[in-house]
């Protein structure tokens, strides 16, 4: 009873703070010039994205940041290198978070009002394209998880390193267009954040460019690439532990 009372409470809790994030997007929209090229009502879709993403990134790797940093500190991560499976592997599905699931609960029911709000007709190809970019972002959002668990190992200890990742996985909150020069390019290209939220939404405003196919790639690279960055860490690990 009081595991279904936490998990209840949780959800409920989660799912009320998550409609906080329109809020927050209204007050900026409205007390500023706005956003360049979006309407008010297609900001509402861009932040009920934002929360469908949200919560599933918190609800499937919520734990991760926290646990990889008590390992290492701990010592505990040396156990996970005598099992049978990559330590990596079993790092990325011990992150599962359930209390997060209000968060997509409020943004499946977003996504919907803002897509029936907007008109839009989605098609076939555009239901599919969608799917594409939230695997592609999963990858992507992975890759970046791995390069933190690498920094771990190397660094033991960075009370800040949690903060760098949450700052850089904020850029993601708003649109391209309010970014300049070669600032957008890094959020569209090198380090894809718009692969997130961003593209999802210009799939559903039947807004495609190439920069979704270049951000594609990119992440698939970074996703290799972290993976040998995590090796060659692996092999110099020599534990850690306090």
């Amino acid at each position: 009873m009081e595991f279904r009372a936490d998990f209840i409470l949780g959800v409920f809790s989660t799912f009320t703070f998550s409609c906080t994030i329109p809020l927050v997007q209204f007050l900026i929209y409205t007390r500023t010039s706005g956003y360049p090229d979006w309407s008010f009502a297609q900001i509402l879709l861009f932040s009920a994205m934002l929360l469908f993403w949200s919560g599933i990134t918190e609800t499937a790797f919520g734990e991760i940041k926290y646990s990889i940093q008590d390992k290492v500190k701990t010592g505990s991560f040396d156990r996970l290198l005598v099992l049978p499976y990559p330590a990596i592997i079993m790092i990325l599905t011990k992150g599962f978070n359930y209390r997060s699931f209000g968060t997509i609960l409020a943004g499946a029911i977003a996504l919907v009002y803002s897509i029936l709000n907007l008109g839009i007709v989605v098609q076939w190809w555009q239901i599919l394209l969608f799917f594409c970019f939230l695997v592609i972002g999963l990858l992507f959002y992975i890759s970046l998880l791995i390069l933190y668990c690498t920094l771990c190992l190397a660094i033991v200890n960075m009370m800040r390193l949690k903060d760098i990742f949450d700052k850089l996985v904020s850029f993601s909150f708003y649109p391209a267009e309010i970014f300049g020069g070669v600032f957008k390019f890094f959020y569209l290209i090198i380090i894809p954040v718009a692969v997130w939220i961003y593209f999802p939404v210009q799939i559903l405003l039947h807004r495609l460019d190439i920069y979704m196919l270049y951000a594609m790639l990119i992440s698939i690279l970074l996703l290799f690439l972290s993976l040998v960055l995590w090796n060659l860490r692996i092999k110099k690990y020599t534990s850690a532990g306090g």
